[in-house]
């Protein structure tokens, strides 16, 4: 097998979050309706969104995040779609319309434990309209 060729001295042995803050961001794939049980075994669909920083002058610059958001979490859906520059109106709105869209995402972080070992993620809180 090939070597992984890469500098490993400049690469963190942890993985960093994406600063705390509002960051403009791109939809880089097609959002994903997924179908899931959830662990009370009722029926649920999620909205898979994957965005990565689209701000060339952010250190932040290219890193990846990704959104699941509940089906019954109207609010946040609508949001996300105003943030887009996305009409919505009685009948929804065709999640196929934020692919490549720019939205001003809120992260915030979460610390939890992992085995003892405390971690930190970051996570969508809310998506902010457009300028």
């Amino acid at each position: 097998m090939p070597k992984l060729e890469m500098d490993y001295d400049s690469v963190p042995e942890k993985e960093v979050p994406i600063d705390q803050g509002t960051h403009i961001m791109r939809v880089r794939d097609i959002p994903v309706l997924e179908a899931f049980v959830d662990r009370n075994g009722k029926k649920q669909q999620r909205l898979i969104v994957q965005m990565e920083v689209d701000d060339p002058d952010s250190p932040m610059n290219g890193r990846k995040i990704r959104d699941s958001i509940l089906r019954s979490m109207e609010t946040k859906l609508k949001r996300l779609a105003m943030s887009a520059g996305i009409p919505t109106d009685s009948e929804g709105y065709d999640p196929d319309d934020l692919y490549d869209q720019h939205v001003r995402v809120v992260v915030r972080h979460r610390t939890w434990n992992d085995d003892g070992e405390e971690r930190i993620s970051a996570d969508v809180r809310d998506y902010l309209p457009s300028e």
